[in-house]
């Protein structure tokens, strides 16, 4: 380790009043490291009793008013297009896959046995797209009431 590492390790402690025992033995060797620490710990201790954001008034009160005055979040929704282009590139990825100079240097690293688990994990995540995608349109299905109704009657 060279003076950096040791300022540095010296540096992060939480507490600098005692020193590691690393940076003691390196004190011993290094007249620079004694000269540096010293100061720097002089510097530290002058900072340590101020305040690093002092604010004249208690703001607290009025933050919190305007916190309360946000609207508050709502949620936008995907639109049908978006969704389809993503799900095409996803579909069109898959297609290409077998293709790309990757998936052949995949195939000569692992043998073709790699081919079936990638096909499932690609399988599981085209379905994943499609629950998700049938989730947020449910009402395009007319689902979305009977889910409700159903809903309702298990409540009473």
């Amino acid at each position: 380790m060279n003076c950096e590492d040791h300022i540095s390790h010296y540096l992060k402690r939480e507490s600098i009043d005692r020193l590691p025992f690393l940076v003691k033995i390196h004190l011993l060797w290094c007249g620079k490291c004694r000269r540096e620490i010293p100061a720097l710990r002089k510097n530290l201790a002058a900072y340590r009793g101020i305040f690093p954001y002092a604010m004249k008034r208690d703001m607290s009160d009025s933050i919190m008013r305007s916190v309360c005055k946000m609207l508050p979040y709502k949620r936008g929704a995907v639109s049908e297009s978006k969704w389809i282009i993503s799900g095409c590139i996803l579909l069109g990825s898959i297609f290409l896959m077998p293709f790309n100079n990757s998936m052949q240097w995949v195939r000569d690293s692992f043998g073709e046995f790699f081919d079936i688990p990638l096909t499932i994990v690609m399988g599981m995540a085209i379905s994943l797209y499609i629950t998700l995608f049938a989730a947020s349109h449910l009402k395009n299905f007319g689902l979305r009431s009977k889910i409700d109704r159903i809903l309702a009657k298990e409540a009473q």
